[in-house]
């Protein structure tokens, strides 16, 4: 069941003047790319979250003082940037004299970063309250902070109600609180039914998640044989689950003949292996 807690509430519009702003369309896309170049500059770890969302401040303050308008888009740019609910709250409210409505995006980067389910219960419940559709990405964002797949299943039967259907993704979160190598099976077989095609996200979860090196090295058959290319971090998964010589040979020979170049967490991996650790 979602529930409504108390939440830090916000408006969609309050009163304000705006008549010493203009929209400028160009200067409006100039800033939320910059925005989006600092989410980038996060996830290459060029900056960290509380940098990025220095810079944002003064680019903020840059084109405030242009006199551009800022838009729903750039209010999601800047958002995402953020890292937790707290610092999320601060940044709507540092927009709030200007008038923007909130889209379904908002509501979904919101989700995102809320960081548990109560207060995403929160976001939700204001989001139908605003009248905003909710989409699969909200769905797929709920699953990820579900403790169970009972509770994720409940999420999905109440997004039906507003003709939410769930994807590949969902499944992929599914697959990730699922308990066991048979309810992943179960899942799979769903997928299948429901015509939901797996990706190599969905290979990879599996790999990671298999109860053994056997499991696992089926599935990566399983990817293969979808025509998937896997990337270094499946066989980085798959190497976590060999416990024998013979099957850290095994990997070892298959990412030999993938022309995969080998990275850090392979090498430091592959090293506590041979050593036994």
């Amino acid at each position: 069941m979602l529930i409504q807690p108390q939440f830090n509430s916000f408006t969609f519009i309050p009163n304000c003047n705006m008549e010493d702003y203009t929209t400028n369309r160009s200067e409006s896309v100039d800033w939320r790319q910059e925005l989006r170049n600092l989410r980038e500059h996060i996830k290459q770890r060029v900056l960290s979250n509380h940098e990025a969302l220095s810079v944002a401040e003064e680019i903020r303050e840059h084109y405030l003082k242009l006199g551009v308008l800022p838009e729903t888009d750039i209010l999601n740019a800047h958002i995402h940037l953020c890292k937790t609910d707290e610092q999320s709250q601060t940044i709507l409210a540092s927009y709030m004299e200007y008038n923007i409505p909130y889209s379904t995006a908002t509501f979904n980067i919101l989700i995102s970063v809320s960081g548990n389910f109560l207060t995403a219960s929160g976001y939700y419940h204001k989001m139908l309250e605003y009248g905003v559709q909710p989409n699969t990405i909200t769905l797929n964002s709920f699953i990820s902070l579900c403790q169970s797949l009972g509770q994720a299943r409940e999420i999905i039967r109440l997004m039906r109600k507003h003709r939410v259907q769930p994807g590949t993704p969902t499944y992929n979160a599914l697959l990730t609180i699922a308990p066991g190598d048979k309810v992943r099976f179960e899942l799979m077989q769903e997928m299948e039914l429901n015509g939901i095609q797996p990706d190599l996200i969905t290979y990879n979860t599996l790999i990671s998640r298999a109860t053994g090196f056997q499991q696992a090295i089926q599935h990566f058959s399983e990817l293969k044989s979808n025509e998937l290319v896997p990337t270094i971090n499946t066989y980085v998964s798959l190497l976590k689950k060999a416990g024998s010589t013979e099957e850290i040979n095994v990997v070892k020979e298959l990412l030999a003949h993938s022309n995969i170049v080998a990275n850090t967490a392979w090498q430091n991996l592959l090293e506590k292996k041979e050593w036994g650790e």
